[in-house]
């Protein structure tokens, strides 16, 4: 089996010649196979005979360095599997397993693996009309703690195979890997465009063995993503201004942010296109009305019911001198009864869909909002 991790290790060796760094945490790639990722920035997933590599790479450390090396290994072989140095082999398809969010157990029930589901963590912040909270009740699945701090001894109870978990900065698993446990990183929120987020969903298919309904899924989001791109690209540019004034701060996303992606899709013209960052600017209400006091539509999620006009000038006195407010075109998505966060993952295509009937109703003409509400 060595043979084949030969032109990897040529590969990585060359990496670090020319970038530097820890051979360890290089990554490499196998010569042959077919590979199935396109989109995503940090994912690779070469499919072999009997195999998938998969590559994660680390969004905070550079392109050259992984966060996990997995190879996907059909039950059957996984034990006499020869797997190199620092990558870590997964039985599949995984029968038993704890996944730590929502915006990963939503496309699992989606993708028809649920079965394979046997805790997750933060069982409290499941919404009410989710699968999981039903579960949860009738104790179909365990809830193992906080995602911060979960309890390993609750994971090793429930037998399960692997961990599906969103890794953050300079977290440490160390102690879920030493104990047999393979923790796959689900690296997908740290992506810059929607459909390279909403490949992930490959990895979910090959782990739980329902590739088929996982690729089809992603063709289809693919499909109706583009299609609502095309649909705006030559019309006229509304300028569009996002969230609200929370003590003292304004939050916007940065230019290279996702969510600048999927506005500049929608056929916006954002204020912030151009400022550089992946994250969020953090402003106060003069900076925000000297860039978009102008803007045509005012997008903003809450946590519970949207203001009222006079709550929101209360609350925003900044509100009262934007040209959204006064046209009456604020729409707000109440994210503890829509299902934005889990949708905008794997189905971008949807909260794309709200923005277009939004900002060009023409475009879609028998589509109305569905996340977003009319202030």
């Amino acid at each position: 089996m060595k043979f084949k991790y030969i032109a990897a290790f040529i590969t990585a060796a060359a990496m670090l010649c020319s970038c530097g760094g820890n051979a360890g945490k290089t990554a490499g790639h196998t010569a042959a196979g077919d590979t199935l990722t396109q989109q995503a920035s940090l994912l690779t997933m070469v499919r072999h005979e009997d195999y998938t590599e998969v590559l994660v790479r680390d969004p905070w450390q550079g392109k050259n360095t992984l966060l996990a090396h997995l190879f996907l290994v059909p039950r059957a072989n996984a034990a006499t599997f020869d797997a190199p140095p620092g990558s870590t082999v997964v039985p599949v398809p995984v029968e038993r397993s704890v996944v730590f969010s929502s915006v990963h157990t939503s496309p699992l029930f989606e993708i028809g693996a649920g079965e394979a589901l046997t805790g997750v963590a933060d069982g409290q912040y499941f919404s009410e009309n989710d699968t999981v909270r039903a579960l949860l009740a009738s104790g179909h699945l365990a809830d193992v703690g906080a995602s911060s701090s979960p309890s390993v001894e609750q994971i090793l109870a429930l037998e399960a195979e692997a961990v599906l978990l969103s890794p953050m900065q300079g977290s440490d698993h160390s102690v879920l890997s030493r104990s047999g446990i393979a923790v796959i990183p689900m690296a997908d929120y740290m992506e810059n465009t929607p459909l390279g987020r909403a490949e992930w969903i490959r990895l979910i298919g090959a782990l739980y063995g329902h590739e088929v309904e996982a690729d089809r899924l992603y063709a289809g989001v693919a499909t109706d993503y583009r299609r609502l791109c095309d649909a705006v690209k030559d019309l006229p540019r509304p300028r569009v201004l996002t969230e609200n004034l929370t003590s003292g701060v304004w939050y916007v996303p940065a230019g290279d942010s996702y969510m600048a992606r999927m506005l500049a899709d929608a056929g916006a013209d954002y204020p912030w296109a151009a400022a550089p960052g992946k994250g969020s600017l953090s402003l106060d209400a003069a900076a925000v009305l000297d860039k978009a006091a102008d803007a045509d539509f005012w997008l903003m999620r809450t946590f519970g019911p949207a203001p009222t006009p006079a709550a929101l000038t209360k609350d925003n006195p900044a509100a009262a001198h934007i040209k959204a407010f006064a046209k009456g075109n604020i729409f707000v998505c109440d994210s503890s009864v829509k299902p934005i966060f889990n949708d905008i993952a794997f189905h971008p295509e949807r909260i794309l869909a709200d923005f277009v009937a939004i900002f060009h109703p023409e475009a879609v003409p028998d589509k109305a909002p569905v996340y977003y509400e009319k202030l």
